[in-house]
């Protein structure tokens, strides 16, 4: 789970109580991210992946990062009302 904090409250985030947890920072960029909706799979996952790999290939861009799945709604949501997203950090623009 993931939460986006605007920088001026970064020094107020609560230490988590529990040492499972952990706070990360990630770096801003620039991220192709590619929407989808219904139920999430690791076969449903693989071919959206691969979707914005070829994007990403089409457009002269680099993956940076790994692969970041995003879920946004909770359990009992009906299938054709989730959304979900693959996101993926890319680097400069490549020149051809």
């Amino acid at each position: 789970m993931a939460f986006v904090v605007p920088s001026a409250h970064w020094d107020n985030i609560p230490k988590p109580n529990n040492p499972l947890l952990s706070i990360k920072k990630f770096d801003k960029g620039t991220f192709a991210v590619i929407r989808y909706s219904g139920t999430s799979g690791s076969a449903k996952e693989g071919k959206m992946m691969e979707k914005l790999r070829s994007w990403m290939d089409q457009h002269g861009y680099k993956k940076a990062s790994n692969y970041m799945l995003a879920f946004y709604n909770p359990p009992l949501m009906p299938p054709m009302f989730r959304r979900n997203e693959i996101m993926v950090r890319m680097s400069t623009f490549l020149q051809s």
